[in-house]
């Protein structure tokens, strides 16, 4: 009954450390896919500011493509680019707390990652415990 109820525990404790990861995983994903819309709105945005402020430009929102004048749209974008950075600091900032409450997680069950070598080694250790009965 305890065996039964401490792999019961293992497996909730490895569980949670591997939600913990998944969790940081995405936030490292979202992070990459807002820099990469940051870098597009710096491009989109130089190369505006390039360009006459009467000139006209097409911005598509949804699933229309409006036709604007082009010191219209560039306060918008620039706007768009500051959010966009403002999320991005704070998923870092989020990102930095999933990293300590993963190291929390990971001294408290002192859970560790082991070489490939240690892997083999305990396979191999295995194999002769079995190999004696």
């Amino acid at each position: 009954m305890t065996d039964t109820k401490a792999a019961d525990d293992q497996k909730a404790i490895v569980e949670h450390f591997q939600k913990l990861r998944d969790e940081q995983a995405s936030v490292v994903s979202e992070i990459s896919r807002v820099e990469e819309e940051i870098r597009e709105f710096d491009r989109v945005l130089k190369l505006l500011n390039e360009l006459d402020g009467d000139r006209t430009c097409h911005h598509l929102v949804s699933d229309s493509l409006v036709e604007m004048k082009v010191k219209e749209i560039v306060p918008f974008l620039t706007n768009n680019h500051n959010m966009l950075s403002q999320l991005k600091d704070s998923l870092n900032e989020n990102l930095v707390v999933k990293g300590k409450e993963l190291n929390a997680h990971k001294e408290k069950h002192n859970i560790r990652f082991i070489t490939e070598k240690e892997a083999m080694a305990m396979r191999q250790q295995q194999l002769d415990v079995q190999g004696k009965k």
